[in-house]
C-alpha cells in the first residue's frame, strides 16, 4: 500500500526518509535503491548497491522525475554523481510487471502474461483404460560419434527431437566456478509438497550457474552442426520440439521462467506458468516438455501441471496433482504421477486415458523407445522398484531394484539406466573439486543390475535424460580430454554381453519373498508402559509375514531390531505456567535428559546391508499438561518411548534388500564423451 502523494513534498525534504516521491507523484524511491511505480504496483527499476559507509536511504535523493543525486564512498572520500532514470527503462519494466514479471525480467526477452484460470481442469480421471501403443514415426538408428564445435565449453544438458527429425541439442557453458559445480551436483533442491491427505518431498539437482551459455544443434543423421543459439542469460535446456524447430529453456534462478527459441535463435515466447503462486519455490519448474512444436507442458515443484499453446502462451488444460511427467515417443500420451497412481492423458486435450495404482511415491517416468511400455521408478516402504506398464492392456510388472533415484532412461527393449543415490567423497583435482556419481544398468527380464557407470562433476560429460533412438547418448570431452564429441551407445555393450554369458542373477537380492532370515529382537520394556515390547514385536512379525519371510536360526542374513537407551547428559528445565498476578510464580521444573535409539537393519557377516537408524530424546518444544498422578519426568520419558514406537512403524524393512556388490553389477565403467572406459582411467 503506497503513501499519500500529498505527503511527497515533506518526504523529499526529510533527510532520513527511506521512501521518497518523484515530483510527478507516480513513482517512489525505496531505500535509495528501488523505484516503485504506482500504476504497476511493483518495483520497476533497481540501482546497484553502494560500497559506502552510509545507508543508501541517506545518500540518494530524488532531484527530478528522471534524476537522482548519489553520494558514494566513505566518510573520508566520497563522490557526488547523478543517476539517470530513463523513461524507456521504466516503460519496459512496467510492461514486464503487467505481464507478471519480476525485476530481472526487464533485462530478458519479452515476457507474456500467464493466467492459469483460463485452463480447463483435467484432474478427474476415468476408470476405463484407453491408452494405446504410441511409437515414434521412425525407429531407425541415427549416426553416432558426432564431433562437437564447442571448443573449451562444458557440456551440461543434452536433449533430442524425435528420431525422424534427427536433431540433438547441447547446452554448453563457460566461466563456471569449478567448486560450485561440484557442490551443485551434491546439494539438491528439496520442496515439501502437501495436500490430498499426504506429503512428499520433491528433489531436483539444480543446474550450475555460469556467465556464458549457448545451445549447439546437430543433425544426428549427417553428423553435422546445423545451428547455434546464444542465450544472453544463464539457463537450463529443458527440451527440443519433436520436429527439431524449437528449444525450451528455463532461466537459472528465474523463479519458473520458461523461454522458447526457434532453431535460428529467434525468441518465440517467454512466460512464467506459475506466476500466481505466492511462494518462490512453488513457482519453480521441475520438468517441462514439448507436446508438439506449438504446445508445451510444464510441471511445478509443487506438483501442478499446465499445458499451453505457443506463441500466445494461452493455457489449454491443468492438472492439480501431477508430479514428474513424460511424453510418449509418438507424442500422443502424457504420463504424470498422482497420489498412489500414475495417470495417462491425451497430451493435447488432457482427456483421461487410464491410470495405474501404485503403492509408493513415484521418482521418475519414461516411455520405452517403441512406445509400447511405460517404466515407473518408485520408492516407498517396500523398497525401490521399476514398474513396467503395458500400454496396450494397462497391466503392470514390478521389478525390485537396489536403492535408486532419477534419472530413468530406456537403453533398449529390456534395459533401463537408473541413478544411484551414492556419491564419492569430494576430491581435489587439477580441474577443481570432483564428485563421482553412478548409473546402474538394470535388465528388466533378468531383474538384475548388469553393469554400472560412473561420471564425475569434472569429467565434462552429460547424457540424454531420455532415449533418442533406443541407445544411450553422451556428450562432452573424450577420455583423453580432446575435442568434444556426442556418442550413442548400445547397452549392454558387446563385451559386457559376452561377460554375462548365461549367468543367472536371481540371487542378487539377499532378502526377497520366500527366503529365511534370522531375527535379533532387542526392545526394552519402559516402566509404566504396558505391552510395549509385544507391540513392537507384533509390528516386526507382521512385516515378516507380509514380506513372505520365515525365521531361521543361523540364516546368512539377520534382521536386527533395537529400541534401547543411549547415554545422555544434562538436565531439561521446564517453565511451569500459572501464578503471576493472582498468585506466586510456580517454580521451574528440572528433569533428567534421556535419549534412545531406534535401529532396524538387515546384517550379513556382521555388516549392515540395509539400515534405518534414528536417535531421539525426551526433550521437546511446546506446551504440555501434566496428567494427574504423573510428574514431568515420567510424562517426557513416556512421550519419547511412544515416539520411538512410531518411528519403528514408519521404518519397517523393505521386501527386497540388495548387497552393495549387486548394485554395481558385473563391473564398472567410466563415462566420457566418446563412450565408456575402464573405471579409474
Amino acid at each position: 500500500e503506497l503513501p499519500n502523494p500529498e505527503q511527497r513534498k515533506r518526504d523529499m525534504l526529510s533527510s532520513k526518509s527511506s521512501l521518497q516521491w518523484f515530483p510527478d507523484g507516480q513513482r517512489l524511491l525505496l531505500s535509495g535503491m528501488y523505484v516503485v511505480d504506482r500504476e504497476a504496483k511493483s518495483v520497476v527499476f533497481a540501482f546497484p548497491k553502494q560500497s559506502l559507509d552510509f545507508h543508501t536511504a541517506l545518500t540518494r535523493r530524488v532531484l527530478s522525475d528522471t534524476a537522482i543525486a548519489s553520494w558514494d564512498g566513505t566518510n573520508k572520500s566520497a563522490v557526488l554523481s547523478l543517476l539517470e532514470v530513463k523513461a524507456d527503462d521504466i516503460a519496459r519494466a512496467k510492461e514486464v510487471a503487467a505481464a507478471g514479471g519480476l525485476l530481472f525480467d526487464a533485462k530478458l526477452p519479452k515476457l507474456t502474461s500467464f493466467n492459469r484460470d483460463k485452463a480447463a481442469n483435467r484432474s478427474a480421471m476415468d476408470a476405463a483404460w484407453k491408452a494405446a501403443v504410441d511409437p515414434a514415426l521412425s525407429e531407425g538408428k541415427l549416426a553416432g560419434n558426432i564431433p562437437l564445435k564447442s571448443g573449451d565449453g562444458r557440456a551440461r544438458e543434452l536433449e533430442f527431437s524425435r528420431p525422424d527429425a534427427g536433431i540433438a541439442c547441447i547446452r554448453m557453458t563457460d566461466e563456471e566456478n569449478a567448486s560450485q559445480a561440484a557442490i551443485s551436483g551434491l546439494v539438491p533442491r528439496t520442496h515439501l509438497v502437501t495436500g490430498n491427505n499426504r506429503s512428499r518431498i520433491r528433489v531436483r539437482i539444480p543446474p550450475v550457474p555460469c556467465r556464458t551459455n549457448w545451445l549447439e544443434l546437430y543433425d544426428a543423421a549427417k553428423r553435422a552442426p546445423v545451428g547455434r543459439i546464444d542465450i544472453d542469460f544463464p539457463c537450463e535446456l529443458m527440451a527440443v520440439s519433436p520436429d527439431g524447430s524449437r528449444v525450451l529453456v528455463q532461466a537459472i534462478d528465474g523463479e519458473g521462467r520458461l523461454d522458447i527459441f526457434a532453431a535460428d535463435g529467434t525468441h518465440v515466447a517467454g512466460c512464467r506458468p506459475f506466476q500466481d503462486e505466492g511462494e518462490k519455490q512453488k513457482r519453480e519448474i521441475a520438468s517441462a516438455v514439448f507436446l508438439d512444436a506449438n504446445t508445451v507442458a510444464a510441471c511445478s515443484m509443487d506438483d501442478h501441471l499446465i499445458a499451453f499453446r505457443l506463441p500466445s502462451c494461452e493455457p489449454i488444460y491443468a492438472v492439480d496433482d501431477a508430479g514428474t511427467l513424460a511424453v510418449s515417443p509418438g507424442g500422443k500420451l502424457i504420463a504424470t504421477c498422482a497420489e498412489n497412481k500414475v495417470e495417462l492423458r491425451d497430451s493435447i486435450t488432457g482427456e483421461s486415458r487410464g491410470s495405474v495404482p501404485l503403492e509408493a511415491d513415484v521418482q521418475a517416468l519414461s516411455f520405452s523407445p517403441k512406445g509400447d511400455r511405460l517404466a515407473v521408478l518408485m520408492a516407498g516402504r517396500s523398497g525401490t522398484a521399476v514398474v513396467v506398464v503395458d500400454l496396450a492392456t494397462g497391466s503392470a510388472t514390478t521389478v525390485p531394484t537396489p536403492q535408486a533415484i532419477a534419472p530413468l532412461i530406456w537403453c533398449g527393449d529390456n534395459e533401463v539406466l537408473l541413478g544411484s543415490p551414492n556419491t564419492s567423497d569430494m576430491v581435489a583435482t587439477r580441474k577443481g573439486v570432483n564428485v563421482d556419481r553412478a548409473l546402474m544398468l538394470v535388465d528388466l527380464t533378468r531383474k538384475a543390475v548388469l553393469w554400472s557407470y560412473i561420471y564425475g562433476t569434472q569429467d565434462n560429460v552429460t547424457f540424454g535424460q531420455k532415449t533418442f533412438d533406443g541407445r544411450f547418448w553422451l556428450a562432452g570431452s573424450t577420455a583423453k580430454g580432446k575435442a568434444g564429441q556426442a556418442t550413442a551407445l548400445t547397452l549392454p555393450e558387446a563385451a559386457t554381453t559376452k561377460l554375462m554369458g548365461d549367468k543367472k542373477f536371481e540371487a542378487q537380492a539377499l532378502v526377497r519373498p520366500g527366503v529365511s532370515v534370522g531375527l535379533k529382537f532387542d526392545v526394552l520394556s519402559p516402566p509404566g508402559i504396558e505391552g510395549y515390547a509385544p507391540k513392537a514385536r507384533a509390528l516386526i512379525e507382521g512385516v515378516i509375514k507380509s514380506n513372505d519371510l520365515t525365521i531361521k536360526e543361523n540364516a546368512p542374513v539377520r534382521l536386527v531390531v533395537t529400541i534401547a537407551t543411549v547415554n545422555a547428559t544434562g538436565t531439561i528445565t521446564l517453565q511451569a505456567l500459572g501464578g503471576g498476578l493472582r498468585g506466586p510464580k510456580q517454580p521451574d521444573i528440572t528433569v533428567q535428559r534421556k535419549a534412545a535409539v531406534v535401529r532396524v537393519a538387515y546384517e550379513s557377516g556382521g555388516k549392515a546391508v540395509w539400515e534405518s537408524k534414528h536417535d531421539l530424546s525426551n526433550d521437546f518444544f511446546g506446551i504440555t499438561r501434566l496428567p494427574e498422578g504423573k510428574d514431568a519426568q515420567t510424562v517426557l520419558d513416556e512421550s519419547m518411548w511412544q515416539r520411538a514406537l512410531s518411528i519403528l512403524e514408519r521404518n519397517l524393512p523393505p521386501t527386497h534388500v540388495f548387497s552393495a556388490e549387486s548394485a554395481r553389477g558385473l563391473g564398472t565403467s567410466r563415462l566420457a564423451g566418446d563412450g565408456t572406459h575402464p573405471a579409474g582411467k
